[in-house]
């Protein structure tokens, strides 16, 4: 990729090395579905605005089930992948164990164990399949049939998210003992969308 080689010339090692890490998946799990392939960068772009938990009720907008599943976990790859370049809480933080940016960002393989590794061996695989799972099964809880019975499915589904995720940060350590960073307006936020991209569509 040229963002890689122009990285590398540039001094940043480290990160050049996170583009291939971040991308990768996103061309496993997405394929032959380019349109979609930018659409996980949208994780952490809530995560900077404190809404890192609607994210699961965006990729659950998706139309078959596999892609609602692929964009949930890849959303929280990205999002784990952002909080180590970073060094900021965009959710529950980046993983025990990572470096400051500033200690690996000349080095490739300083990047991977310093950066990579943790985020690997910390929570990131659980919060993706709960970030997948729900993603998946979203519209099995709001179907469209009536609104009233979508807003209440929709609230018991964004306050189980919400739940599971701080539970997940809270077991994997870390900044997440603190809290996950706007979990409830990420809850508000995943009920909004949910209920109404689904009234949108119409009755189904």
């Amino acid at each position: 990729m040229a963002i890689v080689t122009w990285l590398a010339a540039a001094g940043a090692a480290g990160p050049a090395v996170l583009v291939p890490v971040a991308a990768v998946p996103v061309a496993v799990l997405l394929r032959r579905t380019g349109h979609l392939w930018s659409a996980p960068a949208g994780a952490p772009v809530l995560g900077a605005v404190s809404l890192a938990g609607a994210w699961p009720a965006l990729a659950g907008q998706a139309g078959r089930w596999w892609h609602r599943a692929a964009l949930g976990v890849l959303g929280a790859w990205w999002l784990v992948m952002a909080e180590a370049l970073t060094g900021e809480r965009l959710a529950a933080g980046p993983a025990p164990g990572t470096a400051a940016p500033a200690t690996w960002w000349g080095s490739a393989a300083d990047a991977l164990r310093d950066a990579v590794a943790p985020a690997l061996s910390g929570g990131v695989v659980l919060l993706a399949a709960l970030w997948g799972a729900a993603a998946a099964a979203l519209p099995l809880v709001v179907r469209g049939r009536a609104f009233a019975l979508d807003l209440v499915g929709a609230t018991a589904w964004a306050a189980g998210l919400a739940s599971a995720t701080q539970a997940v940060a809270e077991a994997t350590g870390g900044d997440g003992t603190a809290g996950v960073r706007g979990l409830v307006a990420g809850a508000v936020a995943a009920g909004a969308v949910a209920v109404g991209a689904r009234a949108s569509r119409g009755t189904a």
